[in-house]
């Protein structure tokens, strides 16, 4: 058999294996004091001009050349790190960045994710009436951000409605204890 045609095996790791070597490098380096935090041991941050990983926001792209020059970069740049967003969604920013497609865009796309899961939990808490009041003081103040900041639309009588119909539930729920300090500053 020719040496070009044999095949050489590598050595096998499963996923489990090197997870429990990492997680064992993790906790010595934890008990040894190096590792203080253990979520956030290496910052990776999303070049903003190119689209690559990168370790440090402040110093220029190894790749581009580029850093971010005014406050609002900086603010991206902050953004666009494993602080803020999970690995999957700076991969994916990454790649929309590479194809050259708008951040601000992007951005509030994510920024509308967030939202959208904050219409859900706020939803979740009212329908196990767990903290109602909590969670319609949430909701008017989500719509007051929402009314300021879209200004006047077609949908604008429905989101005052909605915010009057939150505030109304957040009086009606209010626990005792809150109802009785108001009654006693009233006096």
């Amino acid at each position: 058999m020719d040496n070009d045609k044999k095949i050489i095996k590598s050595p096998y790791y499963s996923i489990d294996r090197i997870g429990a070597k990492s997680d064992l490098a993790t906790r010595g380096l934890h008990e040894l004091g190096l590792l203080k935090d253990e979520k956030h041991f290496t910052i990776i941050y999303v070049c903003q001009f190119c689209g690559r990983l990168i370790n440090y926001s402040s110093t220029p792209c190894i790749f581009c050349g580029d850093y971010p020059k005014t406050k609002r970069e900086v603010i991206i740049a902050q953004a666009l790190s494993n602080n803020s967003l999970e690995i999957g969604h700076l991969l994916t920013l990454s790649k929309a960045v590479k194809n050259k497609e708008d951040l601000e865009l992007i951005i509030s796309n994510l920024r509308e994710l967030i939202d959208e899961i904050l219409d859900i939990a706020i939803g979740a808490f009212l329908l196990f009436d767990f903290l109602p009041w909590l969670a319609a003081l949430v909701g008017a103040t989500h719509l007051v951000i929402v009314l300021t900041v879209s200004g006047i639309t077609d949908i604008t009588v429905r989101d005052i409605g909605l915010l009057v119909a939150a505030l109304a539930l957040m009086i009606d729920s209010l626990p005792q204890e809150v109802l009785n300090k108001i009654r006693l500053q009233k006096l």
